[in-house]
């Protein structure tokens, strides 16, 4: 078995999905199933079930994943110790929510591969409160998140300033400053400004019209269906071309980007030297803030 086959069979676990695992890692969806075939053949078992909704481990998969996951951080310490010169070197995986990882995350990449181009981040897009799980099974090993208070657990937390998050709609949109029968646009029903607008505007999700993503909620507002609490960053485009327009709303409890890791990883360079970006990123404009 090569690296190859290790680090795309462990993509298809966190996205259970080969569609999806082909995206993330840039490969045509063939190559990825070549890749899980060749080593399901080595191994002489099958790793992954196939269903309509996706992939699930099998047993076997399950049972092989942890060795996977050693056999990969193996190398990329080989990798350090070989650049032991000083030289910063190996993966350090992310995870993120959705505004986060597509809005904020692409620049973040760019300028750390011009500062360290041995490092690789990966990247792993999470729902809402799932990524702190998942750096607690240590799936990734640092997360970023916007949240109103800072994250509880045995992390350690690095505040990375303030998530500007605004109130928008269509530029035609009629504003009553008590929002009274204003219909309101979320993604899901527990995301951190579903719960900003039950908490402070008294619209509960289950009277918001749920569109799944940010990117749905985003053409809803533009479509005139409504009006939307989303970061800045998110709606920057739409406020620019005039297809949107930034209500005169502010939260009184603001939210903030926030980097969190556990203590496993301290004194890991690498990793030090992604959150020192940014940290970095929060006072210039890499777009990790607003």
């Amino acid at each position: 078995m090569d690296h190859r086959q290790l680090t795309t069979f462990r993509m298809v676990c966190h996205t259970r999905s080969i569609t999806r695992a082909a995206a993330e890692l840039g490969y045509s969806q063939s190559a990825v199933t070549s890749q899980v075939k060749g080593l399901e053949s080595m191994l002489r078992v099958s790793l992954f079930e196939r269903r309509r909704d996706g992939v699930r481990l099998t047993a076997f998969g399950e049972r092989f994943l942890p060795y996977a996951e050693r056999m990969l951080a193996l190398a990329d310490e080989a990798r350090t110790a070989l650049h032991a010169d000083g030289a910063l070197a190996g993966t350090v995986i992310v995870g993120a929510g959705e505004s986060v990882m597509t809005y904020r995350l692409p620049a973040l990449v760019e300028a750390l591969h011009h500062r360290h181009p041995d490092i690789r981040l990966s990247l792993r897009i999470f729902r809402e409160g799932q990524a702190l799980r998942a750096l607690e099974r240590d799936e990734i090993d640092v997360c970023l998140l916007s949240a109103v208070d800072e994250p509880a657990g045995d992390f350690q937390v690095r505040d990375l300033g303030v998530d500007d998050i605004v109130l928008v709609a269509a530029p035609n949109h009629s504003f009553d400053r008590d929002l009274a029968g204003c219909r309101f646009l979320i993604a899901q029903p527990d995301c951190l400004y579903a719960r900003i607008l039950a908490a402070e505007i008294g619209a509960p999700a289950d009277s918001a019209l749920q569109l799944g993503t940010l990117e749905g909620v985003k053409k809803a507002v533009a479509a005139g269906l409504g009006v939307a609490l989303l970061p800045r960053v998110v709606v920057a485009d739409l406020v620019a071309d005039g297809e949107a327009a930034i209500l005169p709303w502010r939260a009184a409890n603001p939210a903030r980007l926030y980097a969190a890791w556990t203590g496993k990883h301290e004194g890991s360079r690498e990793l030090d030297a992604v959150v020192a970006l940014m940290s970095r990123a929060s006072r210039e404009d890499l777009r990790l803030v607003s």
